[in-house]
């Protein structure tokens, strides 16, 4: 059973990832939520490494480039994020234009 605190909306937009010195570019974000995002990657990263997420978003009419902390938590049907604790707030009117967009 899934415990989730926040509504996923399915996207498609390209993310790219660092983890652990490396640069993972052009993945596929699948869905996000306030929490997390799903995105599909070329190759499973370490479960609980700290991953930098960088993307696009859509900012009072203007494309903002953004760059979230998080750590990997599932590797089903892609790479599942959940953004760090104390970032989940930053991201928020960001992550509702993004979502209101789609």
């Amino acid at each position: 059973m899934e415990h989730r605190q926040n509504v996923r909306h399915q996207v498609d937009f390209t993310v790219a990832l660092r983890c652990r010195g490396r640069n993972l570019p052009d993945c596929r974000a699948r869905n996000i939520s306030l929490d997390g995002m799903l995105v599909e990657t070329q190759e499973d990263l370490p479960k609980n490494a700290l991953v930098e997420i960088e993307f696009n978003l859509l900012v009072e009419d203007s494309q903002e480039r953004r760059r979230v902390l998080a750590t990997v938590i599932h590797h089903q049907n892609g790479t599942g994020f959940m953004f760090i604790e104390e970032l989940r707030l930053y991201p928020f009117r960001s992550l509702a234009g993004l979502i209101e967009s789609v």
